[in-house]
């Protein structure tokens, strides 16, 4: 028996693997998921022990899995026999399984990957130091997470042993961090896990937060306190960093002023216009909306202006540093178009080729919007 993920967009496939998959041993469990994210949440919430994706060009997808879960088996789906893999998932994954070939070799491909040791090393990427709380008490931890640019979506860090709150450093308060200390104290699981990730309400914030708590040594956790749309990737990359400052910290080494300093990475936002094909129905307003905010959450994107028009979609988004203008466009009009596509079994074109955006984080003018509605501003992906 094992717990199987299947993260793949196509419906057809997916539903095919699962049912060889049960065919196979009818006490596997075997979920299925459309995005990463819903992928990331399972394995927070549940230990996985193999797990079926899709490649992608920089091996993302296996890197934030991994990041919840080093040890974590993965099998990668690809689409035909001669389908050039990445290099950089040599070495990294316990098979491969071709979709033509699925019913021939997902037998051997399932057996031979569960049977495959994963070294859970993903997450401890300095050597194994000696912990002495003396060095954990006073000033030392707080001048040590100040190392780090904590950023906007970061809320604060959090440092504990247990439920003991022994330092902090961002914008909570004295209460609301001891809270997350006692909040993290009672969740935390020792059961072979180094990351956890949850969401808690604190009463003066609106939502709920993102709580990324990683294993340092000798029972010491990193919480870092985010808004729920911070990409994962984003802050593995701080907490791993920040916990090589903490255990030199524990360790008894002294921090120098000139010791480098985690700077956070640089988010650009965009005020983004795009026009339909047709006037758009009042009744998809609403919808849209929606979908456009779950697009910008799944792929960690923060929107901070939304409106949603008969003539135009504007909006202002925030997103990871790798992203560009054109990238968040070919997100949202595709994703929405696909979205609408599917809820009413319709097949239309909804938005016009082309769109507008600039570098900023106000919304654009109402005479920049008219400029953008009668075509001399527009730029096309």
């Amino acid at each position: 028996m094992a717990h199987i993920i299947i993260f793949d967009t196509e419906v057809i496939f997916a539903g095919q693997l699962s049912k060889a998959l049960l065919q196979l041993d009818d006490q596997h469990t075997v979920t299925v998921v459309k995005t990463a994210v819903e992928a990331r949440m399972l394995l927070a919430s549940q230990r996985q022990d193999l797990a079926f994706v899709p490649p992608d060009p920089h091996g993302q997808v296996m890197a934030s899995l991994r990041s919840i879960q080093p040890d974590l088996r993965i099998v990668l789906i690809t689409p035909s026999i001669d389908f050039a893999l990445p290099e950089m998932y040599a070495g990294h994954v316990q098979g491969v399984l071709i979709r033509p070939l699925l019913m021939f070799d997902v037998e051997t491909v399932v057996r031979q990957a569960l049977d495959q040791p994963v070294a859970a090393d993903g997450l401890l990427t300095s050597r194994p130091r000696p912990a002495n709380s003396h060095w954990a008490e006073g000033p030392t931890v707080i001048h040590a997470l100040q190392k780090i640019d904590l950023g906007d979506l970061v809320k604060t860090a959090v440092f504990t042993r247990g439920a003991r709150l022994i330092g902090y450093w961002g914008n909570l308060t004295d209460a609301e961090a001891a809270a997350a200390a006692r909040h993290i104290g009672q969740t935390w699981s020792d059961a072979n896990y180094r990351v956890q990730i949850q969401f808690l309400h604190l009463p003066a914030h609106s939502g709920d937060l993102l709580l990324y708590t990683r294993y340092i040594v000798d029972k010491f956790l990193l919480t870092l306190i985010s808004l729920p749309e911070t990409s994962l990737n984003e802050l593995r990359h701080r907490a791993d960093q920040l916990a090589d400052i903490l255990r030199d910290t524990l360790a008894g080494e002294t921090i120098s002023l000139d010791y480098p300093v985690v700077q956070s990475s640089e988010r650009t936002s965009y005020a983004i216009v795009w026009r339909p094909v047709n006037v758009l129905p009042t009744a998809l307003h609403i919808p849209l909306r929606r979908i456009i905010e779950r697009l910008a959450v799944a792929s960690g994107c923060v929107l901070t202006y939304i409106e949603v028009r008969s003539e135009l979609i504007h909006l202002v988004v925030n997103c990871p540093p790798e992203r560009s203008s054109s990238w968040m466009v070919v997100l949202f009009k595709n994703g929405t178009e696909e979205a609408i596509q599917k809820e009413y079994g319709i097949a239309v074109n909804l938005w016009e080729a082309g769109y507008y955006a600039e570098e900023k984080e106000e919304p654009l003018a109402e005479s920049e919007l008219r400029v953008f509605l009668e075509g001399k501003a527009v730029a096309v992906p």
